[in-house]
């Protein structure tokens, strides 16, 4: 594999803090700002996958490969509620919403309230739609998913491209280009 450089970390730790802020802060706003990047990064990557050549062309064709295959599995109607991401979401929605209890006659926050003594009045109420942590989360997920396709094929290309310098370098040698 190719090895990361600190351009690459410091990109993936940046993605990292805002996918935690925009899971933190799930709203129609996050949802947006994020749709809009991924969407200019697929087209972004598409263009280059075509016009570019080597490594980039390759990369780019893997990013947008497996970006779209797991929007395509995300987004069709097949699996969604049995995806390992959807599962996990499940699992992070209440660690990252922000939760209150409220008074379902009065619909008023009710403060300091002990689960341990529960009352039929009182229900929790998240500020975050989990609709909308889902979708920011699996956009999220495409695009991590987008990142390790892009590195793979760029893996793929550069194993490639040693085994054909190799066989041609040393023609004798016997190899066919196989594994």
């Amino acid at each position: 594999m190719t090895r990361l450089t600190i351009r690459e970390l410091l990109l993936i730790t940046a993605f990292l803090a805002t996918s935690c802020a925009a899971l933190k802060y799930a709203g129609n706003t996050w949802w947006a700002a994020l749709f809009l990047a991924s969407f200019l990064a697929v087209i972004s990557a598409g263009v280059i996958a075509i016009a570019e050549r080597g490594r980039r062309q390759a990369a780019a064709a893997g990013f947008v490969f497996c970006f779209c295959a797991y929007a395509i599995a995300i987004w069709s109607d097949a699996g969604r509620d049995r995806l390992p991401t959807t599962l996990l979401l499940r699992q992070l929605y209440p660690l990252f919403a922000t939760s209150k209890w409220l008074d379902m006659r009065t619909n008023e926050v009710v403060p300091d309230y002990d689960p341990q003594t529960p009352s039929k009045y009182v229900t929790i109420a998240y500020e975050q739609s989990e609709y909308t942590f889902h979708d920011i989360g699996h956009l999220l997920f495409a695009l991590a998913f987008g990142y390790c396709g892009a590195r793979f094929a760029s893996w793929i290309y550069l194993r490639r491209e040693t085994r054909e310098r190799k066989s041609a370098t040393d023609p004798e040698s016997g190899q066919n280009g196989n594994i």
